[in-house]
């Protein structure tokens, strides 16, 4: 019994040791750790100090960006292509439907009750971006107003009586300001789209009055599928131009604003957005109208945070090709483009075929296709392979040239012009028997019937 109590008490004072040596061990690395942070931040600070004033100031404990943002605030800064003004004037517009319980808005039965906008005027002396709104006057005239004027006060409401008054005195902004772009979130569900089939219900030839240009227009012979185009004006769809910017697994406003804005907003159904404005109580009111106005202006700052309109009308410059184009047209579209502007100056224009020389044409012995896998569900990956400029890259590789055409071996020789693809082309045979001699031709075994040459 002894001995055992005695080898209690010594395993006792053991682990009373090793509990003091492990507290003073860990108390010596705290210090030395404190100390060699203090030192980094000391020499961090002399060494490259943060540009950023409202950082923290602890450098190397936390990471660069502790949200997950796709995309790095500090660096969309410095990626503005046009420091000069560009003389455009956007709007974007988002408008609010009364609609049947949890149901989607349906142009056919639900009626527009408000239509929000906002207008950038890119022009030198702009003191800002202008916002408004144009609502239907529900109950007391009064009590609405007053409702409403009370949420934001940079924002322009004007009142009406009607949807068709609501329309026209949007066509009315929309004439004063004459924007060279519009553009909306989802066109077709919430924005111009929407108001185009409402107006077509309403027996309002919408279309033609937005239009710079004027032509007859009927939107039941409108494709809803297609894209919208509207004559004289830019039509951009944000949430598709998003796409090709970030790379996220959802294109919501609410997800894009986060994002590349570093801000949250707040997300509300169709159906309380619609109850909260149907109330008189200007406190429900209140959050639809600044829902609304989040969306109209949030538009705007994504345009100006991602400098999408000036790196747009950079490129259409450098090309030669229009604004639409850069966004909608691959990199061939781009190099053709550039190609017609070298070969003006040499006095060549382009041969553009009809639709019965291309039908006359021969059939290619060899074409580059890209093989797509048919729409259904895999369980394993699928990899699509595409080719990025094959048709210029290959142009640069093989020096191919106007002047190197030849022709079909068949055809060689003849002192008469004959067919050249959708056109004719004739070869001078003294021209042929020069670079047969100089063994310039190099016939293809594989490829019988073509021949090439070098310039």
């Amino acid at each position: 019994m002894l001995k055992k109590r005695r080898s209690k008490i010594s395993s006792k004072s053991k682990a009373k040791n090793l509990k003091k040596y492990f507290d003073t061990s860990i108390a010596v690395s705290e210090s030395l750790l404190k100390k060699t942070l203090l030192q980094s931040q000391l020499l961090s600070s002399f060494i490259s100090p943060t540009q950023n004033g409202e950082s923290s100031h602890l450098t190397g404990a936390s990471p660069d960006n502790t949200h997950g943002f796709m995309v790095s605030l500090e660096n969309l800064q410095k990626a503005r292509a046009v420091t000069e003004h560009q003389y455009l004037t956007t709007l974007v517009m988002e408008i609010h439907t009364h609609t049947r319980l949890d149901l989607n808005p349906n142009p056919e039965f639900d009626s527009i009750r408000a239509i929000f906008y906002s207008i950038l005027n890119d022009v030198p002396g702009n003191s800002g971006n202008i916002v408004g709104a144009i609502a239907i006057i529900l109950d007391d005239p009064v009590s609405f107003q007053n409702s409403l004027l009370c949420c934001n006060n940079n924002c322009d409401i004007v009142f009406v009586d009607s949807e068709v008054g609501l329309i026209n005195k949007f066509i009315e902004v929309v004439k004063k300001w004459d924007p060279d772009i519009i553009g909306g979130y989802e066109i077709q569900l919430l924005s111009w789209g929407y108001l185009l089939e409402r107006a077509h219900v309403l027996n309002m030839n919408l279309h033609s009055e937005l239009s710079r240009a004027e032509l007859k227009f009927n939107a039941s012979d409108d494709d809803t599928n297609s894209d919208l185009k509207v004559t004289g004006r830019i039509v951009l769809d944000i949430w598709r131009l998003m796409r090709h910017e970030i790379a996220l697994q959802s294109y919501t406003f609410e997800n894009i604003v986060y994002h590349i804005l570093h801000k949250r907003v707040p997300l509300y159904s169709f159906r309380d957005l619609s109850f909260w404005w149907e109330q008189t109580n200007p406190v429900y009111r209140h959050r639809t109208f600044n829902f609304y106005l989040i969306r109209v202006t949030g538009m705007l700052e994504l345009f100006e945070r991602l400098d999408l309109i000036g790196r747009t009308s950079e490129l259409a410059r450098l090309f030669g090709i229009q604004f639409y184009e850069v966004l909608s047209r691959g990199s061939q579209f781009r190099v053709e483009s550039m190609m017609l502007r070298l070969a003006k100056p040499l006095n060549y224009i382009s041969v553009s075929p009809s639709v019965q020389q291309r039908a006359k044409m021969r059939a290619p012995e060899f074409l580059p296709l890209i093989l797509e896998p048919d729409s259904q569900f895999y369980v394993d990956p699928v990899i699509v392979l595409d080719f990025q400029s094959l048709y210029p890259s290959m142009i640069i590789a093989y020096n191919y040239c106007f002047s190197t055409c030849l022709g079909r071996v068949e055809l060689l020789g003849q002192n008469t012009p004959f067919e050249f693809g959708a056109t004719q082309l004739k070869e001078n045979p003294k021209l042929i028997d020069k670079l047969l001699r100089k063994n310039l031709i190099v016939f293809f075994a594989l490829r019988r019937g073509v021949c090439q040459a070098k310039s």
